[in-house]
């Protein structure tokens, strides 16, 4: 595994295709994963497993070898999301980065709090003035709705 290279996955930029007032880089998007796990964590009272902080902390890595690909694309095109989700899983091998699989449970919490910071990403979009994140968050939080209504096993 080569530091430097794993180190510089988290400067790849997110948004690219919308750019907003603040710029986030995927190290960004990760911390505030990661806070969105502690939080769901410290309210259930539940242990937050070694396994889910790491694939947390590396989950977008992969994006260092396809870009960001918008959310909303992914969403309209499971094929495609399909084939990127394994460009970036190859990619991630290739780094050294191979994240223990997740069970169910950890897999939904997870996808909960990525989604959950896109949509607090938006929101402080918002209040600094970008009118633009509206349509996002528009998008996003019917996504995060039905992950909520899905269950966390938090």
């Amino acid at each position: 595994m080569n530091v430097l290279d794993v180190y510089a996955t988290g400067r790849t930029v997110r948004y690219h295709t919308d750019p907003g007032l603040l710029r986030q880089d995927v190290a960004a998007h990760s911390w505030g994963v990661m806070c969105v796990l502690y939080w769901l964590f410290k309210e259930s009272g539940s242990a937050l497993s070694s396994r889910v902080l790491c694939a947390a902390l590396f989950h977008d890595a992969g994006e260092v070898s396809v870009g960001d690909t918008p959310a909303p694309a992914k969403w309209k095109n499971s094929a495609l999301a399909d084939a990127v989700q394994t460009a970036e899983h190859e990619h991630m091998a290739d780094l050294g980065l191979c994240v223990q699989p997740l069970d169910a449970d950890e897999k939904r919490v997870l996808g909960f709090a990525d989604l959950a910071e896109l949509c607090l990403h938006q929101l402080r979009e918002l209040e600094l003035g970008n009118s633009r994140a509206k349509s996002m968050l528009a998008l996003s939080l019917p996504h995060l709705k039905a992950r909520a209504a899905s269950g966390l096993g938090a």
